[in-house]
């Protein structure tokens, strides 16, 4: 019983593992981004998403501060929204969970791959996730915000 439990703590990867952390990534991010929970939109996403919403931004449009690739795969996510009946918002939501999903699954393969450990990979990948919904969801986004600078003097 030991050696089948460290034959299988030892395997090159974690499918699995990996999967579910992809999947629960996907499921966190979409939900804890739809209307009713978001606390906030990331100043850098709304000139995207009003260009977007608006028809004055497009494929060929100048990207927005240093974010070059950005704006085109939010463009692909609000394609794919609008196709399928969503609005620009979910399409931006879409690609904020596919690539939350990504790197869920990154870290728990990584983390994984370091240590060997299925159990330390998750626990490693949980703090993170953790953490990503804690500033999503709470004031650790307000900081970024307007309304928390000083007033001029």
């Amino acid at each position: 019983m030991a050696s089948a439990r460290c034959a299988q703590e030892t395997q090159p990867t974690a499918p699995l593992l990996v999967a579910g952390f992809a999947l629960a990534g996907l499921v966190i991010a979409w939900v804890l981004t739809r209307p009713s929970a978001i606390v906030l939109i990331n100043w850098d996403n709304g000139v995207y998403i009003s260009g977007f919403a608006s028809g004055r931004a497009g494929w060929s449009s100048p990207p927005w501060n240093s974010h070059f690739g950005v704006g085109h795969q939010y463009l692909f996510g609000v394609w794919i929204a609008r196709a399928v009946g969503g609005t620009t918002i979910d399409g931006f939501r879409l690609v904020s969970a596919l690539f939350f999903a990504g790197a869920s699954a990154l870290l728990a393969d990584t983390t994984f791959r370091l240590t060997r450990a299925r159990t330390l990979a998750a626990l490693c990948t949980l703090a993170w996730m953790t953490a990503w919904v804690m500033c999503t969801t709470t004031s650790c986004s307000r900081t970024t915000s307007s309304s928390s600078l000083p007033p001029p003097p």
